[in-house]
Formats: C-alpha cells, sequence, structure tokens
C-alpha cells in the first residue's frame, strides 16, 4: 500500500494506492473498488462527507447540438453556449439560474479565431476584453487586460505555462506576481492567489 498526502490552504486529504497503483481510498470520497483486476471502477463506498454532498447536490443535466457539443448545463448554476458557423464557441451566458440566459448576470462573447475574449457583467456593468498576444487562450505567452467600467483600466499581462499549457502563473510588465495558480494530480483547478489573497480566477479562464 502506497499513502500519499495532498494539502491545500484549507484541508489536507489522503489517497491510498495497491501494487498496480490504483487508488484505493481517498479520505474526502471513500473506498473505491474495482472489477477483477482490471483498473474499471466498479463502485465507491462513500464516507459520510461525501454521501451528504451528493445527495444535498442538484443533479447535473447537460444538453447538447447536432455536433455533440454542449448547448446548455444546469446544476447550482445553468450556462448556456452559443455557436458560430465551424462549431468554435461564440458565446456564453452563466451567473443565474434564469431560462432567459439573457437575463444572468455574465456573458462572454469569443473570437472565431480565439485571439480575442469580452465579457460583460451586468451587475457592475463592466466590460473585460481579453487579448491573446502571440497565439489563443492555450499558447499565448501574453494578454492585452482592459477593463472598462466606472473608469479604464488597462495593461499587458504574461502568462507562465507548464508543458500541458495550464497557466501557473501571471504577472505584469514589471514582473510583479498578480495571480498563481494550483492544479492537483487530475488537473483541477485548486486555489488561486491574487495579491496574497484566494480568489477566482481574475485575468483569463484558461
Amino acid at each position: 500500500m502506497l499513502e500519499a498526502n495532498c494539502r491545500n490552504n484549507t484541508d489536507s486529504r489522503s489517497h491510498t494506492y495497491d501494487a498496480a497503483g490504483r487508488i484505493t481510498n481517498n479520505s474526502s470520497m471513500g473506498d473505491y473498488a474495482y472489477i477483477g483486476s482490471g483498473y474499471q471502477l466498479a463502485n465507491i463506498a462513500l464516507t459520510g462527507t461525501a454521501d451528504a454532498l451528493y445527495k444535498n447536490k442538484p443533479p447535473q443535466t447537460i444538453t447538447y447540438n447536432a455536433f455533440k457539443s454542449p448547448v446548455e448545463i444546469v446544476d447550482e448554476d445553468r450556462i448556456s453556449f452559443l455557436y458560430n458557423a465551424s462549431q468554435g464557441r461564440a458565446a456564453m451566458f452563466w451567473g443565474g439560474t434564469q431560462a432567459d440566459k439573457l437575463q444572468r448576470r455574465y456573458r462572454r462573447f469569443y473570437a472565431a479565431d480565439g485571439s480575442m475574449e469580452i465579457s460583460f457583467d451586468a451587475l457592475s456593468n463592466t466590460t473585460t476584453f481579453v487579448t491573446y498576444m502571440g497565439g489563443d487562450a492555450y499558447g499565448a505567452p501574453a494578454i492585452w487586460h482592459s477593463e472598462q467600467g466606472s473608469a479604464t483600466t488597462e495593461q499587458y499581462f504574461y502568462l507562465f505555462r507548464d508543458y500541458l499549457g495550464s497557466i501557473l502563473a501571471i504577472t505584469d510588465s514589471a514582473g510583479a506576481i498578480k495571480e498563481k495558480r494550483i492544479f492537483d494530480a487530475w488537473g483541477r483547478g485548486g486555489k488561486t492567489h491574487r495579491c496574497h489573497r484566494q480568489r477566482s480566477f481574475k485575468f483569463c479562464d484558461s
């Protein structure tokens, strides 16, 4: 048996593995069982905390279009997507559960070539322009960030990525770190640190 501990700023979790490298226990989830000697998961005996989480969590429903792209995702939030003629994402609406997507707080529009995103916050009446310099959201080394509301702030930010292209840090033109991102072994976003405070992704969502 091998036990590994994963720690972030708010809690700690441990995972136990068998000789084949399969997870047998996740302290925050429960015990894992597999079909035979393979890696196909048979079931998870949930801990009390995990069981309560899933029982209280609303079911997630996803609607797809004919091209197998998600049109709407509904759980605690309601996220709707629009696509262009090339089936690339053109717009996203979220920040509420209203059936009319135009009534939700946030919306974002995407350039067809992936070079720009325009976001609008209806509550603060703020529009944010993110222009990817030298690439798109998955490979650009820098962005031009312009936030326009009661005042306008704009400047360049530089993106530092790992070998998979995930953004690990963002600095301003002076080299000051504005945001750090931590991902677990499964690629899930963990904590985001901005100016020594934990916040949601501020500059871009890649």
